[in-house]
């Protein structure tokens, strides 16, 4: 893994080294660059898994990503676990699904529809985001019929602001 833009938080991968024979460039996350200082990268001309004998970069990582493993107790982890649990979190806080897809490289929309469902919350913010529209009745202990009469109210209130036009 090479890096060749962290002053503008970007990952640059050439399109020899992409699954989509594109370049792409992805943005780093402020934990991301912090990891990336932590381990050195600066003096590594690049390179972010360097051999420290040679100063090569690792080709691949899967030994060293054993060992890691191993040390962190999670000897079943695979890479590609952390991507989905990262793209998991971003639908989890809210991004939407084409910014989870431009930041996963994903050329079709349908492979981040697998995170579809984790966005049920944000879903349900938007739809509340029209509730401010409706003039909701203060509440008092009032009889059935009176808050029939509220309720009819703030329809025909809310089809006013709405510019509904009025059944005959």
């Amino acid at each position: 893994m090479a890096l060749s833009d962290t002053e503008n938080a970007v990952w640059r991968i050439p399109a020899a080294n992409s699954k989509s024979k594109r370049t792409r460039s992805v943005p780093l996350n402020d934990s991301a660059l912090w990891v990336l200082e932590q381990i050195g990268t600066r003096d590594a001309g690049g390179v972010v898994f360097a051999n420290p004998e040679t100063g090569e970069a690792y080709t691949p990582v899967t030994h060293a990503w054993y060992r890691i493993r191993k040390l962190a107790g999670i000897p079943h982890l695979r890479i590609h676990d952390l991507r989905h649990s990262f793209a998991s979190l971003l639908v989890s806080g809210g991004r939407s699904l084409y910014e989870v897809q431009q930041i996963l490289g994903h050329s079709d929309p349908k492979v981040t529809m697998r995170y579809a469902h984790l966005s049920t919350r944000a879903l349900l913010d938007a739809a509340n985001t029209a509730s401010v529209i409706v003039l909701k009745p203060q509440p008092a202990a009032t009889p059935p019929a009176a808050k029939e009469a509220e309720a009819i109210l703030a329809v025909t209130q809310t089809a006013e602001v709405l510019q509904f036009p009025r059944a005959a």
